[in-house]
Parts: structure tokens; sequence; C-alpha cells
């Protein structure tokens, strides 16, 4: 059954996760920096400028990744995990009799403690059905019928 304890966990979890894929985005983009910078003109010619070509294109990728990935972060960071309300809300962690879900950002599911969590962002459809719902209220999606059991 989800607690505090356990949604505190989880919050800390994703935040430790985007700092670490934030932390490899920015060396990746930092080696192809530096690959760039080292690159000296070949006498290979088109072959060299299709070899930059493919390395820019991939520095650009790398940097909308950056801009997506601190976008969450940002957004996650809004998010205060002691909060605790009596109707779902952005930063709810949910127990339906199906599963468990948090909402903060379009993360995926992770396991904290052996409790599986989908981890889903407010603009979800899945979300959208459950904000605003309370203990004991039911909500449908996709053909099935989930009843919520415990808000935290």
């Amino acid at each position: 059954m989800i607690n505090n304890v356990l949604k505190l966990k989880l919050y800390q979890a994703i935040q430790h996760k985007l700092n670490d894929s934030k932390l490899l985005i920015t060396s990746s983009l930092n080696d192809l920096t530096n690959d760039a910078k080292n690159d000296t003109k070949s006498t290979a010619g088109d072959k060299h400028e299709t070899g930059r070509a493919m390395m820019q294109h991939e520095q650009e990728k790398l940097r909308l990744q950056l801009v997506e990935l601190e976008n969450q972060i940002s957004f996650l960071q809004k998010i205060n995990p002691e909060n605790k309300a009596e109707k779902i809300q952005l930063g709810s962690m949910v127990q339906t009799d199906k599963a468990c879900f948090y909402i903060a950002i379009a993360f995926g599911q992770i396991v904290i403690d052996d409790t599986n969590i989908f981890v889903i962002s407010p603009i979800a459809p899945i979300a959208q059905q459950m904000l605003g719902k309370s203990i004991n209220d039911l909500f449908q999606m996709n053909g099935l019928t989930y009843t919520i059991i415990a808000i935290v």
C-alpha cells in the first residue's frame, strides 16, 4: 500500500534518474563538441563534410534532449512531494484496484520498494480521468473501471 515514505522515495528516485540522464547527455554533448574541435580537415573531402554534418546533427539531437530533460526537471521541482490532498491533483500518488500512479511528469514505470508505479503527466488521458477524484471514486479508461483506494 502506498504511503508518504514511498512517495518521497519515488520523487527522489525520479530526480536522481533525471539528473543522471542530464549528466550523460551533457557529457556526450561535450565529447562531440571536443571531437568537432579536434577534427582536422582530411583529404577525403566529401567524406569529411558528411562526417561533420552527422556530428552536428547528433549535437542538435542531444541539445533538444537536454532542453526536454531540463523542462522535466524544472516541472518536477515545482511539485512538493510532502503535499497531501483529499482530491487527486498534480503531485498525487494514487493507488487504484488495478495499478498505482504518480501524477507528475511523463516518465514511465518505476519500481520502488517492490511497488510498480506508473509516473504519468497530468495531461495523460488516464490522469485526466483521475484529477479531482477522491477515495472510493470510480473512473473508466479503455473499457476498464478503476476504483481509487488511496491518495497520498
